[in-house]
């Protein structure tokens, strides 16, 4: 069975970097976005991923560290599926390349 993976990083490169080293594990039901807010990041709100249908949702808690990436307002996003033998080696790749997942 595959469990969902919602991961959210303050650079693109953090993003790509961890994209590519999870290919390797077959994650699957790949998307990548960016949330970008001219106000403070530190509400939550829903995400629409755009190529999945409009029921397939998650909720993005913006402003998520510290040193959220305030000068541009911009997270990155990367949403997927990785089956569960794997699901703790894709975490420690999201973690290593300074992504968060929220639970």
């Amino acid at each position: 069975m595959a469990k969902s993976i919602q991961a959210y990083f303050q650079s693109e490169d953090n993003l790509l970097s961890a994209e590519a080293s999870l290919r390797k594990l077959h994650i699957h039901d790949v998307t990548i976005d960016e949330i970008t807010n001219e106000e403070e990041l530190d509400s939550v709100f829903p995400v629409i991923a755009l190529n999945q249908s409009t029921t397939n949702f998650g909720f993005a808690a913006t402003g998520f560290t510290e040193n959220s990436n305030r000068k541009n307002n911009i997270i990155h996003v990367l949403e997927g599926k990785v089956s569960d033998s794997e699901y703790e080696k894709a975490l420690s790749i999201i973690q290593m390349n300074k992504g968060e997942v929220i639970q």
